[in-house]
């Protein structure tokens, strides 16, 4: 049997494997949005019998490659970039009205694995989210976007119109901004983006 032989170029390459935690604080994610995009397909890889997932590098690179190739970063240089995440679908199309005719760019989500997603790749300066999504709760989801780096100092309005007094005080304490209550008027949730000044400050 023929032994392979180690050259410098060999010995130099990536593992064939990495862990969740390490992609993550590669792309600048939480870990339980790196699982999430293992389990959907997004990154491929294995998963072991203890139940944890080893992402391939290759995929990690082609993810990597197609964030910066493709299109789903910011087209509009200086432009204010919001993240909406709704999932009445009315609600969001409002939302998405009012905030594109004062000039932000919008990006649309439904759930939070798509939040995830949008924030790694859309890179926002705010986030208006729905506490009550279908697939985690916004106080979850906002430790989890505090817990990466890419989410530290993301602007966060938090809005619902069926959250109790806890599920308001929750969100708040896990590091949202602010909060407004359905239905709201457009000029008190264009109120609630000045915090976003500063950020837009330093674009300009």
């Amino acid at each position: 049997m023929k032994r392979r032989r180690l050259t410098p170029q060999s010995a130099s390459r990536k593992p064939r494997y990495l862990t969740t935690t390490s992609v993550a604080k590669r792309v600048g994610v939480s870990t339980y949005t790196v699982q999430k995009w293992f389990d959907r397909g997004y990154l491929t890889g294995v998963k072991l019998p203890s139940g944890h997932r080893r992402v391939s590098a290759l995929s990690l690179e082609r993810y990597l490659r197609h964030r910066t190739q493709g299109g789903s970063h910011s087209t509009k240089p200086g432009s204010r970039r919001v993240l909406v995440v709704e999932d009445e679908p009315r609600f969001r199309g409002v939302l998405k009205q009012v905030l594109e005719n004062r000039g932000f760019e919008v990006r649309l989500a439904t759930t939070g694995l798509q939040a995830g997603l949008a924030i790694a790749e859309f890179q926002p300066d705010c986030l208006v989210m729905d506490v009550m999504l279908e697939d985690v709760h916004g106080a979850i989801l906002v430790r989890q976007i505090r817990a990466a780096e890419s989410g530290r100092h993301l602007k966060i309005v938090a809005i619902s119109g069926q959250a109790k007094r806890c599920d308001v005080e929750a969100v708040l304490a896990a590091g949202a901004d602010a909060y407004l209550q359905k239905p709201f008027a457009a000029a008190t949730l264009l109120r609630a983006i000045p915090a976003l000044q500063p950020v837009l400050a330093r674009r300009k």
